[in-house]
């Protein structure tokens, strides 16, 4: 297994054990690679693109940790042959380009700085900072949308990006607004392990959430997970604002905002768009909440609106009807 010329090593976790490998990341310890390498001519079911970023001006982070997780959490699961996972080093923007054509990941994991709509830290040539726009990286993930399945987007204040780019990627978790390494290295320990036992995407991430919460930290809500809707179809849609538009709740902003009071729905209350119409505000609840999920359940953070919002009327009124029947629609579609 040798170095790659543009900063990067294949780190495997399948096939014949032929010696451990080490590469030294950012300064801060050795990040432990290997156990095995690609028998000739097999091909793994699933590719992983771990991109750190450590721009020299930039404050360090513990990203050796990250990567050693990610390794072993993939290395020592059962499926351990169905994994491949690549290493890019110090990426610069160019990099990132030319490993997705070369790699053709399922997933991509960035780690290291973010800035929220500023976008994130990349790193130029002499191995400073270089801010990559919100804008590149969707339009970048937009050309590899049929290949790219999941977007790791490990980085303060990255839960907007994470949103503009799961318009394009079915799976995308970003960071809402901060998480310690601890955290960031508890999560990613315990999510890698999930995928590589067999579980979805959204039971990775819940499982993820919870070890946080076992390593006793309140940063179990940072991790935030986007998904692409291209299932919904337009009739539910227009079905969801006919029967919103009736709401009460949207005649005002801060209506709107009371409407979330239920424990359930506390993630989401404070993040409500504002609009200066009700259509407006409809267009805004249902585009803010279909791709949020909850850390703990997995519930659709708009399902859990649909159901809450029905219990603030009569049983036999008929937004009761109509919110309950939406909620059970569109469930049925996130599960198709």
């Amino acid at each position: 297994m040798s170095e790659n010329k543009q900063h990067g090593v294949v780190i495997v976790g399948n096939g014949n054990v032929v010696g451990d490998h080490a590469v030294a990341v950012g300064g801060r310890g050795v990040a432990i690679i290997g156990g095995g390498n690609i028998l000739e001519g097999s091909k793994p079911k699933l590719s992983v693109l771990f991109l750190p970023s450590m721009p020299t001006d930039a404050s360090r982070l513990n990203l050796g940790e990250e990567l050693r997780e990610i390794q072993m959490g993939l290395h020592g699961v059962k499926l351990r042959d169905q994994y491949e996972l690549h290493l890019r080093m110090s990426p610069r923007p160019a990099d990132i380009s030319q490993a997705l054509l070369d790699i053709r990941p399922e997933i991509v994991h960035f780690a290291g700085h973010g800035t929220g709509k500023e976008g994130v830290y990349f790193e130029n040539q002499m191995g400073e900072i270089q801010m990559i726009q919100p804008e590149f990286l969707t339009a970048l993930f937009s050309t590899f949308a049929d290949t790219v399945k999941l977007v790791v987007l490990d980085a303060c204040y990255s839960a907007a990006l994470a949103e503009a780019v799961a318009e394009h990627i079915e799976y995308v978790i970003g960071i809402s607004p901060e998480i310690g390494d601890e955290a960031a290295v508890a999560f990613a320990t315990s999510f890698y392990q999930a995928l590589g036992t067999g579980h979805t995407i959204e039971e990775a991430y819940r499982l993820g959430c919870a070890q946080i919460n076992l390593e006793g930290t309140s940063e179990h809500l940072a991790p935030v997970l986007r998904r692409r809707l291209s299932g919904m179809s337009g009739n539910l849609y227009q079905a969801l604002r006919t029967t919103l538009s009736k709401c009460p709740e949207f005649r005002s902003y801060s209506s709107l905002r009371a409407a979330l009071v239920a424990p359930e729905l506390a993630p989401w209350r404070h993040g409500v768009p504002e609009a200066d119409s009700t259509s407006s505000r409809v267009d805004g609840i249902i585009a803010y909440l279909s791709n949020r999920f909850d850390p703990t359940s997995g519930e659709n953070a708009l399902v859990l609106f649909l159901r809450a919002l029905g219990e603030r009327y009569a049983p036999d009124d008929i937004l009761t009807r109509e919110l309950t029947e939406l909620a059970d629609r569109f469930n049925a579609t996130l599960r198709e």
